[in-house]
């Protein structure tokens, strides 16, 4: 004798309930979301909350492009101010010993040594740039140079 559908599911009343397409979600921050329907296939996803916290850490890589983008904006000296200072007083020891320099001295050095590098450093991309080449090598140093008239 065969049981009845009623009495089949009195034991087992939830295999046979009506599924619902709901989205478990975790808490974020103090509030937690009672859920949200499943987009059907095919269909556009709903916007986020407003109340989703967004990260706001960058990628390695967003940050360096930041960062060039503001050098190339800023009109200010990219050279640090402490090494270029060991490094001229270590060049000026060579011709007379204990020379002192003055700020406005040295921020001059600065601008005009700055000023000299990103000028090679145009030579040399258009040298890379000729060659159908994005990366620069030492040949691409080497005739920038020669083109200037520069002793190597």
């Amino acid at each position: 004798m065969q049981a009845s559908p009623s009495t089949r599911t009195i034991g087992k009343w939830w295999l046979f309930m009506a599924k619902v397409k709901m989205k478990a979600w975790k808490s974020v921050g103090k509030r937690t979301p009672r859920g949200q329907r499943v987009p059907k296939a095919g269909c556009k996803s709903p916007p986020a909350p407003d109340w989703v916290k967004k990260s706001r850490h960058a990628a390695p890589r967003d940050s360096r492009l930041q960062q060039i983008h503001r050098l190339q904006r800023s009109a200010e000296i990219s050279l640090h101010e402490m090494p270029f200072l060991k490094l001229t007083k270590k060049v000026a020891c060579n011709f007379e010993k204990n020379l002192r320099f003055q700020s406005p001295a040295v921020l001059a050095l600065k601008e005009v040594c700055q000023a000299y590098l990103l000028g090679l450093f145009e030579d040399w991309n258009l040298c890379a740039l000729h060659a159908n080449r994005a990366t620069i090598i030492a040949s691409d140093v080497h005739l920038a140079r020669c083109l200037r008239g520069e002793r190597i």
